[in-house]
């Protein structure tokens, strides 16, 4: 699954730098456009599941402030869950939830009857058997996009987006061990792709400067000259 995710965001990269201006209208559309190359390539069900889900929500609570930084919550405070722009989920999850008889809501991350902060306990133990046994995590990619499509648009709101979005990827990386001190990650890879119209693209090397203390395989710019 990870070739196919790779090889598909490699064609809409290719897509996106080599099309006629404003190709895309919208960060919706980049998201449709990558799941129809994914679709195209192979099937994204599994055991009866989709394997591919948008919007999916993480298993903590955030809160943002005014500046970049992203602060993790207790699961009881009144602050909101953060989702993720599109993940796919590791197939043998799928598998093992499915052969345990469990709930399908600890694939779906959403709890049905109790409090969030009593069923992400129920949840954050069902990862820490899948790993026992395993040694994988149950996301096998969590990917943000974000598309400037004028640049700046005059201010800095979408640098400070930007980096939001990779302090909240870095937390699922580490989660829950950051949380609850287990020793295993919540998913292998994360990504977060800036997609840069031509009428911004006078911006990106501000924004290479402005994520300078970030690894460069947490983030891609793709930028249409």
């Amino acid at each position: 699954m990870e070739k196919v995710i790779e090889e598909s965001l490699m064609e809409l990269e290719h897509v996106f730098t080599n099309n006629i201006p404003d190709f895309f209208f919208t960060e919706k559309e980049l998201h449709s456009y990558f799941l129809n190359i994914c679709f195209s390539k192979t099937s994204l069900i599994h055991n009866g599941y989709l394997v591919v889900h948008a919007e999916y929500p993480t298993p903590f609570k955030c809160s943002y402030n005014d500046t970049d930084i992203v602060k993790l919550e207790n699961d009881d405070s009144k602050k909101i869950r953060a989702h993720i722009d599109m993940v796919f989920l590791n197939s043998k999850y799928i598998d093992w939830i499915t052969s345990q008889k469990l709930d399908n809501k600890y694939i779906s991350g959403i709890p049905q009857t109790n409090l969030f902060n009593i069923f992400n306990q129920e949840l954050t133990k069902k990862y820490e058997l899948f790993y026992a046994k395993y040694k994988e995590p149950i996301l096998s990619y969590a990917i943000e996009f974000k598309y400037l499509r004028h640049g700046y648009l005059g201010t800095k709101h979408p640098i400070k987006g930007i980096i939001q979005d990779l302090e909240k990827l870095r937390i699922l990386k580490k989660y829950p061990t950051i949380k609850h001190g287990n020793n295993f990650s919540f998913v292998e890879n994360t990504l977060l792709l800036v997609f840069i119209g031509e009428r911004g693209s006078y911006i990106v090397n501000d924004l290479k400067d402005e994520l300078k203390d970030y690894q460069n395989s947490e983030y891609k710019i793709i930028a249409k000259n």
